[in-house]
């Protein structure tokens, strides 16, 4: 499903760029405070729209399970795989 979604939410994000509510080079942190926690202080959207962000590829189904707050709790305490971003790419549902 994440894949599917993946054009829909690009496209809704240039549409924000394009009303100058969002930048490519834009860090997460400041959309998102929260998502800074282990070293994710350094992502753009830009770094998420293009899988380099340094995120696994997938996390666990259980993330999900207790509901749409705790998911993002979950997905904020995630560590990057790649400490380096930007560095490399990897196919991420997460992003």
């Amino acid at each position: 499903m994440a894949s599917l979604t993946k054009p829909i939410t690009y496209l809704a994000a240039l549409m924000l760029v394009e009303r100058g509510l969002l930048n490519l080079a834009d860090l997460v942190t400041r959309h998102i405070p929260d998502f800074a926690a282990h070293g994710k202080q350094a992502i753009t959207i830009q770094h998420l729209l293009t899988h380099t962000s340094g995120l696994i590829a997938d996390n666990a189904l259980s993330d999900y399970e207790q509901g749409h707050d705790e998911a993002l709790r979950r997905i904020y305490a995630l560590r990057p795989v790649e400490p380096e971003v930007g560095k490399r790419f990897i196919y991420s549902d997460v992003n």
